[in-house]
């Protein structure tokens, strides 16, 4: 089929219409899932505050300081999974989780390519509504849960 029939195709321009929506979605989405995020890291960090380190840490081998703040804010993170989610390890690093608030993020999203992930500008539609499902941050901002799950199917 020539580019122009396609064009005049409704069937074709309907689709196309729905890529378009489904980006003007992902771009409301941006600041709606960054904050609640960014506010929940800073949350973290006052509730938490930072011991001294003991100063050999290496990212797989921490220090027993820092092992144990990593172990408080997963156990605190994974507190903020929605009941039916189910966290995402493969997406996310423990490790960068004091420095990234998207890390964090990262964790109730599904499986998927995380490469280039560092924001919600950077995360795909579908990766922004997993999270908005699967993070309870976002309860008090969603009263319709149900209309994100048939979005997702």
């Amino acid at each position: 089929m020539e580019v122009i029939g396609r064009f005049q195709d409704h069937t074709y321009v309907n689709w196309l219409k729905a890529g378009q929506a489904l980006l003007c979605t992902a771009e409301g989405l941006y600041e709606f899932c960054e904050q609640p995020i960014k506010q929940y890291h800073r949350d973290l960090h006052t509730k938490y505050p930072r011991k001294p380190c003991k100063g050999h840490c290496q990212e797989k081998h921490p220090c027993t300081v820092c092992s144990d703040r990593r172990q408080v804010w997963k156990k605190d993170v994974l507190s903020q999974l929605a009941a039916q989610a189910r966290p995402c390890w493969k997406n996310t690093d423990m490790a960068k989780y004091e420095a990234d608030p998207w890390e964090i993020a990262k964790l109730c999203m599904g499986r998927g390519d995380d490469e280039g992930r560092t924001s919600a500008v950077t995360t795909d539609p579908i990766g922004l509504l997993q999270l908005v499902l699967n993070c309870r941050l976002f309860d008090n901002y969603v009263s319709a849960r149900q209309s994100f799950v048939k979005v997702r199917e």
